[in-house]
């Protein structure tokens, strides 16, 4: 398929027949969806490659995934070898029609580039929780007297996005990733994810700390632990609601 590749800077007028090149751009989104990998980061000037101007359900727009589905098909040598069912491929190709409908509209109205940048945030996070939380399943079985069950314990309960520290590109000169820690967060909270850091380091573009804090509330049914003490609610008293990670 990659032979096939192309510049598609000219494929995007009405009534035009489109070429195996463009169904080979669209096979490989396909097949590159199902193991969570984004077409952008592997083919970064990809255009529209449906008509925008027509519904997604349109006969143009249906007879370009009846075409891409059956190049799909062939690819793979049959509809009995191929992993995607058609509800599959026709509700990918909804999504993907509708994702690039939305980005011309944002695109229009200039808040393509906050929404991107917006992905991107959620995207560091949910890496950040992946990450951390390999770090737990290397110290669950670990004899450190650093590591108590009830420290895995709390290190469990935070693993979600809710309680991972913003990141943001940052300038050219900054070097890397804008850092803004929660508002909110205990102490308890920070060395338990300084912690689980120490154990998987995050790798690629450095950290940039910064001294604004993030303007992101405390999560509903956040454990007392993991939050400050001054703006936990009803607050029970210090005996109860211990901020130290080494006790």
């Amino acid at each position: 398929m990659d032979s096939q590749y192309e510049d598609l800077s000219e494929s995007e007028h009405i009534g035009e027949i489109y070429r195996p090149s463009v169904i080979a751009y669209l096979a490989l989104y396909f097949i590159l969806r199902k193991t969570n990998t984004c077409l952008l980061d592997v083919i970064p000037n990809i255009n529209v490659l449906f008509l925008a101007c027509f519904s997604v359900d349109s006969p143009t727009n249906d007879r370009m995934i009846k075409t891409l589905r059956s190049e799909i098909v062939k690819d793979h040598g049959g509809e009995e070898k191929c992993p995607f069912s058609p509800k599959e491929m026709r509700d990918a190709a909804r999504r993907y029609y509708r994702s690039k409908k939305d980005d011309r509209v944002r695109r229009e109205k200039g808040k393509l580039p906050a929404h991107r940048e917006k992905i991107r945030k959620r995207q560091r996070l949910v890496q950040k929780v992946e990450r951390r939380g390999r770090a737990l399943e290397k110290v669950r079985d670990s004899d450190s007297p650093t590591w108590t069950e009830r420290h895995k314990k709390r290190a469990a309960e935070m693993l979600d996005r809710a309680y991972m520290s913003s990141e943001s590109s940052g300038d050219e000169d900054q070097g890397g990733f804008i850092v803004r820690q929660l508002a909110w967060e205990s102490s308890s909270l920070r060395k338990l994810k300084d912690s689980l850091d120490k154990v998987c380091p995050p790798r690629g573009v450095a950290r940039v700390p910064s001294a604004e804090v993030s303007d992101r509330q405390a999560p509903e049914g956040a454990p007392a632990w993991a939050i400050k003490r001054h703006m936990r609610q009803g607050e029970r008293g210090p005996s109860q609601l211990d901020d130290s990670l080494t006790e």
